[in-house]
């Protein structure tokens, strides 16, 4: 009777071992499962490098609340493009969806999955690139360059013709350094004109004479190209492609290249907008003021803040840099004193001390 008994309880306790065992598994199993689908949410989070050849396939990205912004780059401005991709995320909105298209001269690939990188993450951030070699092909050869301008500073040209299936569109240059949202800037009132942008206070203060050339009686309305809003539709309307062209071919060697082709073919169709939307730092006499207040600093001219790293307002930039991948590669590539660099980005917020520590660093 003993016997049969312990039998009976050793049967339970296999039973109950038996049950515990499949438990067991079942939750290794569930665990394993839901690790797999981790792993595969991260790999669908990660972005990926898209790469665009037709005008057809610029699509936006999102349904809702779609702010396209729009840069040009070519492999030297690759690094400082992250940079201004940075600082526009960092001063972004979750209410928004920021669609980015990088107008694409030669950037390497390498570069490309680094920026797009910089959204990983981010659900409301789209990074495309559109192959400019074609589109560009039979127009390069009246593109004039000199100094630090390149044929990609035309790329701007071709927003409308590509991105017609858009509204708007803000442009940005890629030595510039955001501080407000920018989706602010695209829903700027244009009051119905073609563009959107900033008066430029060095030409119509240093070179007023030839603004006056070019504009006629609007020479005291010449404006800056780094940071523009761009009508789709009208401009579309207008023929501004083609109008471009056209000044080109007349205007072989044109003194600020797309600069005065635009001011050219916009006369007295564009919206001059809040001068904080383009700060030119160069020029520290017009902007010293106004720079803690700036939306947008834009660092114009030969001199850029990542080879000269106390140019005016490069430690603005430098702070977006250096959460950037590309951080060590700038200054490793501009030979920049890295101790030196990053002292002034921890007082930077003392301005009698940043001011002294630059003189010293000089």
């Amino acid at each position: 009777m003993v016997d049969r008994s312990l039998r009976s309880v050793c049967s339970v306790c296999e039973l109950n071992g038996y049950d515990v065992i499949m438990n067991l598994m079942k939750r290794l199993l569930l665990v394993l499962f839901v690790a797999l689908l981790g792993v595969t949410a991260i790999h669908a989070g990660t972005p990926e490098v898209q790469s665009v050849y037709d005008t057809k396939d610029a699509l936006p990205a999102f349904e809702n609340n779609n702010v396209l912004v729009v840069f040009a780059s070519d492999e030297n401005y690759a690094m400082p493009l992250g940079v201004t991709i940075q600082s526009l995320m960092d001063n972004s909105s979750i209410r928004n969806n920021y669609d980015i298209w990088v107008l694409d001269s030669g950037i390497s690939d390498e570069d490309k999955k680094v920026i797009v990188d910089l959204i990983k993450g981010k659900k409301n951030f789209s990074i495309r690139f559109f192959d400019m070699s074609k589109i560009t092909e039979e127009y390069k050869e009246m593109f004039f360059t000199s100094g630090h301008i390149a044929v990609t500073a035309y790329n701007r040209l071709f927003i409308p013709n590509i991105f017609y299936q858009y509204k708007r569109a803000v442009y940005l240059d890629c030595d510039i350094a955001v501080r407000a949202d920018i989706a602010e800037l695209y829903n700027v009132e244009l009051e119905g004109k073609s563009i959107g942008a900033v008066l430029d206070p060095v030409i119509r203060e240093n070179n007023s004479e030839y603004a006056k050339k070019l504009l006629g009686d609007s020479g005291n309305e010449y404006f800056n190209s780094g940071v523009l809003v761009f009508n789709m539709e009208k401009l579309l309307k207008n023929n501004f492609f083609g109008r471009c062209i056209e000044y080109l071919k007349a205007n072989s060697e044109p003194c600020f290249h797309d600069q005065d082709t635009l001011n050219a073919v916009c006369v007295g169709d564009a919206q001059f907008i809040d001068e904080r939307w383009n700060v030119l730092s160069m020029y520290w006499q017009y902007a010293e003021e106004k720079t803690k207040s700036a939306f947008v600093v834009h660092y114009i001219g030969d001199t850029k803040p990542w080879n000269n790293s106390t140019l005016n307002a490069a430690d603005i930039w430098w702070s977006y840099a250096i959460k950037t991948p590309f951080y060590e590669k700038i200054i490793e590539k501009n030979k920049l004193n890295k101790r030196k660099l990053e002292r002034r980005l921890v007082l930077r917020k003392t301005s009698w001390l940043d001011r002294v520590m630059r003189w010293f660093d000089r």
